[in-house]
């Protein structure tokens, strides 16, 4: 929602800036100059506020065209599973709505584990958690061809893991789509 408004807000500034511009090329008699439209910085904006409101609480970003949000993986799985939960579907559900929609847009499938146990195992873990996310949205309509998962295991933490909370923290789905 945050990322929305900004967007709007940015959009209304421009848009008085340019108004302004044109308005003032026409007093003087010259025609107004084109202005170039992002339109490929809107759509990812607009993408990126879908899936915020397809996936509330988690964070969403838009940047270096991509749209990334990240899920905890309680929200999907049990702990210590590789089965999607029945509330981790709904989840899912909703955002494979948004995706349905976006014609075209790549998804990469990231799953990551804390460092409790050997790295190797975490790695086949967080693999097979990331494996079974693409399953179950390609059952959802999403063609296999859009979809990458990967399995990051303990490689790229974004927190500690000296307490529960940071490790909790580094156990996450991160889904990057790239339209």
């Amino acid at each position: 929602m945050r990322l929305r408004i900004a967007f709007l807000l940015v959009l209304a500034t421009l848009g008085v800036a340019l108004a302004g511009c044109a308005g003032s090329a026409r007093r003087e008699g010259k025609p107004a100059a084109a202005v170039p439209v992002d339109h490929a910085g809107r759509a990812l904006a607009e993408l990126a506020a879908r899936v915020e409101a397809a996936l509330p609480g988690c964070p969403v970003s838009a940047a270096d065209g991509a749209v990334r949000v990240t899920v905890p993986a309680s929200r999907l799985f049990e702990s210590d599973s590789t089965v999607l939960r029945a509330d981790g579907s709904a989840v899912l559900g909703k955002l494979v709505h948004v995706l349905r929609s976006c014609h075209g847009c790549a998804v990469e499938l990231v799953a990551h584990t804390d460092a409790i146990g050997p790295a190797a195992a975490n790695l086949q873990f967080s693999s097979e958690r990331a494996a079974t996310l693409a399953t179950w949205m390609q059952a959802a309509g999403v063609a296999a061809a859009r979809l990458h998962a990967r399995g990051a295991g303990e490689s790229e933490p974004v927190a500690g893991e000296a307490t529960p909370a940071d490790r909790q923290a580094n156990r996450r789905i991160e889904i990057i789509i790239r339209p």
